[in-house]
């Protein structure tokens, strides 16, 4: 019947909240949200991170690719040189092997290099949501390793550790359940009283 609905409507729109039980729980509530956002905060922060270091990786491993290929040509040229000079005379047999090995040594690892820049390059495409070799070709050139543009902030420790997000949502936590324990103190309290008399 229409008299039942709207007696429904009033006492859910009119419960009253003597102890603050209500208001407690939407307090909790609130915080509740609170700490969500910041556990968001912290996955993004530490998403954010991972791109970054994953991305001076690669250009780091890159830059030592092109280092050790120029090493090993130069190597190539010192051990032709020393091969010559032990022809003419002019140095021994160990020279000629040292060149030669020191040559061989830095070629051997090339391979290590390219696996690990490769390796940087895939946890990259996979940290941005693309296919693995999508981003292969883009960092193949050579670029510089980039270096921050603004200083490390300093300051108080305690108050560098507030701007961590992991911080402020575990003292969000904290609130939400201190809240929580508001709302059942309240409920604890409206047992207690005696019913009101119609």
């Amino acid at each position: 019947s229409i008299d039942g609905q709207f007696q429904a409507g009033f006492d859910a729109s009119w419960e009253l909240d003597i102890f603050g039980g209500r208001k407690r729980r939407v307090e909790a509530a609130a915080y509740g949200v609170g700490a969500a956002e910041e556990d968001l905060r912290d996955t993004m922060l530490t998403l954010i991170g991972d791109i970054a270091s994953n991305y001076v990786s690669a250009r780091s491993f890159r830059a030592r690719i092109d280092l050790a290929r120029r090493t090993a040509n130069s190597m190539r040229e010192t051990e032709a040189l020393t091969r010559a000079r032990f022809r003419a005379g002019a140095t021994s047999a160990s020279d000629m092997a040292n060149a030669a090995g020191q040559a061989s040594s830095t070629e051997a690892n090339i391979p290590t290099l390219e696996v690990s820049f490769a390796e940087a390059v895939h946890r990259l495409g996979v940290l941005t949501g693309q296919p693995p070799g999508a981003l292969a070709e883009m960092l193949r050139n050579g670029a510089p390793i980039p270096q921050p543009t603004r200083p490390i902030p300093t300051g108080v420790p305690a108050d560098i550790l507030l701007t961590r997000p992991d911080v402020r949502g575990a003292e969000r936590e904290l609130a939400r359940y201190t809240a929580l324990i508001g709302e059942a103190e309240a409920a604890q309290f409206g047992l207690r009283l005696p019913a009101a008399v119609p």
